[in-house]
């Protein structure tokens, strides 16, 4: 079991940023699988095709269920999880000084929010 839940994680650290934006709308939504791809399909002028094979590849690998609504699995949250924390530790970094601990974004002009 334990063993399971590590090669499952290890193959979904190498989500591609598509899929790790899929993970996070989709831990947001309450659509079927169907609607939740044509709209992610029409938001992010992504063809259907490419959503469906990223989807099915999140299912396969453990991270998303498709069941009434598409959903993550306990897998697919800390994922997910781990996907925003990647998304804003990229956002500091572009910003010069940032610091994250204490909520301040320092701009070049040296100016904190």
């Amino acid at each position: 079991m334990i063993l399971r839940i590590i090669r499952q994680l290890c193959s979904l650290a190498r989500l591609s940023d598509l899929q790790q934006r899929l993970l996070l709308e989709i831990s947001q939504t309450d659509l079927n699988t169907t609607q939740f791809v044509s709209s992610f399909s029409s938001k992010n002028n992504i063809p259907k095709s490419t959503v469906w094979h990223n989807t099915r590849k999140l299912r396969d690998s453990g991270a998303v269920l498709f069941d009434s609504t598409i959903t993550l699995t306990k897998i697919g949250e800390i994922l997910s999880r781990g996907s925003s924390t990647v998304e804003q530790a990229a956002v500091n970094r572009k910003v010069v000084g940032a610091n994250p601990a204490l909520g301040t974004r320092r701009k070049a002009g040296g100016n904190t929010k």
